[in-house]
């Protein structure tokens, strides 16, 4: 028997900013949710946009949203499009990961918003190492823009149908 412990991608889960993952399909917002807590972080879930709206408006510190495209009522670009019209969400610092079975299919309309809101955006199915991966470039958002450090600027890469990027915040 084997005394190997899984261990977390991140030193120390007190100081991690909270998840919210908002994901229609409940199975996957269940794994989302345990993907997450296995690397450190507390985590929150909602069902859609309208829910995660409520919530984001509700919290006081920043949180990296773990946020599906395709879902009903609010969808995850309706939701980044509401957080960048609304000046208090805007500046709350929240990181975002737009998850999507479609990720090399978006809209190219969409690449200069998720650049300039420096959105990370991933193909579902997502595998729980990049996921943490993405999980831990999104706290060193959030901690840069904590201590107005920035993020990189205009950075964007592609791998494997997925693309992330980061854009600096003056």
């Amino acid at each position: 028997m084997s005394n190997l412990a899984y261990s977390s991608p991140v030193e120390d889960a007190d100081s991690l900013p909270a998840v919210l993952v908002v994901e229609d399909d409940a199975d996957i917002r269940k794994v989302l949710r345990l993907a997450c807590e296995a690397g450190g972080y507390a985590t929150q879930t909602v069902a859609d946009g309208v829910e995660a709206l409520a919530w984001l408006r509700a919290c006081a510190d920043p949180q990296i949203v773990v946020l599906d495209y395709h879902m009903p009522r609010l969808d995850g670009w309706a939701v980044l499009s509401a957080v960048a019209a609304d000046p208090a969400l805007a500046g709350a610092g929240h990181a975002f990961i737009l998850l999507t079975a479609a990720a090399a299919s978006l809209p190219p309309a969409f690449d200069g918003p998720l650049r300039q809101m420096a959105v990370s955006v991933a193909a579902k199915p997502i595998a729980v190492l990049q996921l943490h991966r993405l999980l831990a470039d999104a706290t060193d958002r959030i901690r840069r823009d904590e201590y107005g450090c920035g993020t990189s600027a205009g950075t964007a890469t592609s791998t494997y149908g997925w693309r992330a990027w980061s854009a600096k915040r003056w």
